[in-house]
């Protein structure tokens, strides 16, 4: 190995990290971000599923009211 090359590293301060994010998963590493900006958007992530529950349940109430009221007129009618 004299006088030969065995590695290269090249170093720069511009960094394209859109095309990083489409070639590699870099989830594992905070997207490359701040951590105190992944951190919010991890608790936004986590708010907008939890909001997302919400409404697919009081849907879900609003549903079985519905048709408690239909069963209910139903069986006046019989």
């Amino acid at each position: 190995m004299k006088d030969k090359a065995v590695g290269l590293m090249g170093l720069t301060n511009e960094v394209d990290t859109t095309l990083l994010h489409q070639c590699f998963e870099l989830d594992h590493v905070d997207n490359l971000l701040k951590p105190e900006y992944m951190d919010a958007i991890r608790r936004r992530r986590e708010y907008l599923i939890w909001e997302e529950q919400v409404g697919a349940e009081e849907k879900r109430i609003e549903f079985l009211k519905t048709m408690k009221q239909e069963t209910m007129r139903c069986n006046i009618i019989a």
